[in-house]
């Protein structure tokens, strides 16, 4: 945990040495909570999951945000999902359980109308994930043969992008709530190579983040 708060500490010394020096800086804070809907292969064998995001931004112009984003998102392995799909899996027969968690350190850019009322924007960003899969149980091959899975845990870093839309709404003084969609890409997501499939591995390098959570903004 101590490298993930480094790295944003380096991230967020990065960010601060990219603003220009003026009077008055637009600084904040977004926080949110929603859910982690795995996408392409990884859709077919993992339940929708949760996520958790935090980050920081700055102003750069009237209607642009750099932002550092430190996110957590975990889905789970859907093993009736895996024996309904066993023909393609070469007819194996699975009682297993896993999940993957993806936790994304990135920096960003956020376009932000400079209006009054609500504010539709987009964000780009990019950076590292940190990526762990675990998976443990057994499963019966074609041939009948029985695999019993020694309850692996697998964890790496890999390159990430995302990119998204949002709304945000006033709600107080310098608050407002934010709703946003992102498209999160993983360069290497394989989760698992179950043996004697068809399919060399389960894959969950893609998934959409439906979040909901406040903004914090406001000028120093």
């Amino acid at each position: 945990m101590r490298t993930v708060y480094g790295l944003t500490f380096l991230c967020s010394i990065v960010l601060a040495s990219m603003l220009p020096s003026q009077a008055q800086t637009l600084v904040g804070n977004d926080i949110s909570v929603g859910i982690a809907s795995p996408a392409g292969e990884a859709s077919e064998f993992f339940k929708p999951g949760y996520s958790l995001a935090a980050d920081f931004f700055m102003g750069l112009e009237d209607n642009m945000r750099v932002t550092v984003l430190l996110g957590y998102n975990r889905a789970t392995l859907d093993n009736d999902a895996l024996n309904q799909s066993s023909a393609g899996l070469s007819g194996a027969e699975f009682a297993v359980e896993g999940s993957a968690t993806t936790i994304p350190i990135m920096i960003g850019l956020k376009l932000v109308p400079k209006k009054s009322g609500y504010k539709p924007y987009g964000v780009v960003e990019g950076g590292i994930v940190m990526y762990k899969s675990k998976v443990s149980g057994q499963y019966n091959r074609a041939d009948g043969a029985l695999v019993v899975l020694p309850g692996s845990t697998e964890s790496r870093v890999e390159p990430g992008f995302n990119i998204g839309m949002g709304m945000l709404f006033p709600v107080g003084k310098d608050i407002s709530l934010d709703i946003g969609l992102k498209y999160n890409w993983v360069k290497d997501g394989r989760y698992y190579n179950f043996e004697g499939g068809t399919s060399t591995y389960i894959s969950t390098a893609q998934y959409f983040t439906f979040s909901v959570g406040l903004s914090f903004a406001y000028t120093e």
